[in-house]
């Protein structure tokens, strides 16, 4: 099956307080990620993943893993539409 291109909106709202007591504020509750998927489900997936690893490789900080595993656990997809 061919990939398609998906825009998958995420909202991240639940984690900023943790965040935040990480010292991490500059944070959008909720924004874009670009996939190229075969389906919507792929999409979501995928777009779970690359916020994950967008945080924690950000800087070589423990303090950065710590806030990908709380937005891992609490992030939500609430949008998707093909782009």
């Amino acid at each position: 099956m061919p990939k398609k291109k998906y825009k998958v909106k995420v909202d991240i709202t639940e984690a900023l307080k943790e965040l935040e007591q990480l010292g991490l504020s500059e944070t959008k509750g909720s924004f874009w990620v670009n996939t190229n998927s075969e389906d919507p489900d792929d999409a979501c997936a995928e777009a779970h993943e690359k916020v994950y690893k967008m945080i924690s490789q950000q800087r070589k900080n423990p303090r950065y893993k710590k806030a990908a595993e709380i937005v891992k656990k609490k992030m939500k997809i609430i949008k998707i539409q093909q782009a």
